[in-house]
């Protein structure tokens, strides 16, 4: 062979080493972008079902305490732990709302002190 197509093969395996360097560059940040965004997606998914994002390098407890910490005391007792209240209904028909009001039984909901006949309504 030649000189100069030598030259030329190296200057094609270089060209094509090049090729292929900037190619797997390009996956990774297409990879990476990718996972950026499966990663703030799973975040808000959290987020809209606990109210909250654990810190994943903390473990349970500690993620526990600090959400317990940073939580106000009248937001800790602002629903009872046991409600009387149970939705049978399928497809969960009763909003979870009334489902909170009406588990507090009915010392909590207004009464009236006398009913009206049926002929009055």
């Amino acid at each position: 062979m030649s000189r100069q197509t030598q030259s030329r093969f190296k200057a094609r395996t270089v060209c094509l080493q090049r090729r292929s360097i900037f190619e797997h560059i390009k996956a990774e940040e297409t990879l990476q972008a990718n996972q950026e965004k499966i990663y703030s997606s799973v975040q808000e998914v959290i987020k809209s079902r606990y109210r909250f994002v654990p810190d994943m390098d903390r473990t349970v407890h500690q993620n526990s305490v600090s959400l317990l910490a940073a939580m106000p005391y009248w937001q800790y007792y602002i629903e009872p732990s046991n409600l009387v209240f149970y939705d049978f209904t399928v497809g969960k028909v009763v909003l979870p709302a009334a489902t909170s009001l009406f588990g507090l039984s009915s010392k909590f909901i207004v009464k009236p002190n006398h009913t009206a006949a049926p002929d009055n309504l």
